[in-house]
């Protein structure tokens, strides 16, 4: 078992009525993508957002792209959407 804090940031916030959350996933090897499943299952308008637009995932303050990266317990996962500015 995995257990992972998740935040949420600006309009991710809105879409899930949280600012963060703690998420149990069962099993061994535990990959982001299986965290994001969960997450799409629990939150549908999320799916659509990532479908839509690049949102921005930070492990550990870290920006990831790779979805089949492992998590582990104690990990914090951000979601962001994506950001403009000038």
């Amino acid at each position: 078992m995995v257990k992972v804090r998740v935040s949420y940031i600006s309009l991710t916030a809105e879409i899930t009525g949280r600012r963060s959350e703690t998420i149990e996933l069962k099993g061994d090897g535990i990959k982001l993508s299986d965290l994001l499943n969960e997450l799409f299952r629990r939150y549908p308008k999320l799916r659509d957002l990532k479908s839509k637009l690049n949102i921005l995932i930070l492990i550990n303050g870290n920006s990831v792209k790779n979805h089949n990266m492992k998590l582990i317990d104690g990990d914090e996962v951000a979601i962001l959407p994506p950001t403009s500015g000038g």
